[in-house]
């Protein structure tokens, strides 16, 4: 009986043995199954960047924002700068007629210098001359002269000399005409210098007003001198 006994209790304990081994087998699949779906950290591709950054990083931007702004100010500038380079182009290929104005004035001053004041009333005070004349002459393409006109100075010694565009039908171009001292107002102050080709004569080059038909020449200003500032080859002025 003793036996026996011994027996079944082995049975018994042997089979709660396997009861409990069952039960821990099934609690540890419970346990490591939802574990077995955590995402793994790739750290070979970071994760990717929040809405905004894609954006920044796409070259794209929200409607509004900063970025946005600046980017569509940088297209409207680029824009801007084409559409002004195709007018320049069309400009430049477009044929612009020759200009020749009706009519060209030639303008200056005839002052006296007098040498017998000391340097700078002499160098830098020279005074008017009212009622002096300076006269324009004009060539055509040809050599020939083919326009003379003259006009005598203001109170100022300014003098203004209107020359007309064309001459029978041909054009008069400023660069065949020449200026030169024609008389002195002043019978004092009557001997012709050079300064400027006041005596010798110069040619309009100076442009210093332009419209439509007219344009304006600066020349001189031109000086006569007393009698006793007279040198060699230099003639009176004509009174």
């Amino acid at each position: 009986m003793a036996r026996t006994s011994t027996v079944g209790q082995v049975h018994r304990i042997a089979e709660l043995g396997s009861r409990r081994a069952r039960r821990a087998r099934i609690s540890s699949s419970l346990l490591i199954k939802p574990s077995l779906h955590l995402p793994v950290p790739d750290h070979h591709h970071p994760p990717p960047p929040p809405p905004r950054a894609q954006a920044r990083q796409s070259g794209t931007f929200e409607a509004g924002s900063p970025g946005a702004m600046a980017r569509i100010i940088r297209s409207s500038t680029a824009l801007a700068l084409v559409v002004a380079a195709a007018v320049a182009a069309a400009c430049a290929e477009a044929r612009v007629p020759d200009y020749h104005p009706s009519t060209f004035t030639v303008t200056g001053k005839v002052q006296c210098q007098d040498c017998t004041k000391n340097w700078n009333a002499y160098a830098y005070n020279a005074r008017p001359i009212p009622g002096s004349v300076v006269g324009v002459t004009c060539l055509d393409d040809k050599g020939r002269a083919v326009y003379h006109g003259s006009d005598a100075t203001d109170g100022q010694g300014v003098f203004n000399v209107e020359v007309p565009g064309k001459v029978n039908g041909g054009d008069l171009a400023p660069s065949r005409c020449l200026v030169r001292l024609a008389a002195s107002g002043d019978a004092a102050c009557a001997v012709f210098t050079d300064f400027n080709g006041g005596r010798t004569g110069e040619t309009p080059a100076r442009l210093t007003h332009v419209s439509p038909d007219r344009a304006t020449y600066a020349v001189g200003p031109y000086y006569c001198a007393p009698p006793q500032c007279d040198v060699k080859d230099d003639d009176a002025c004509g009174y």
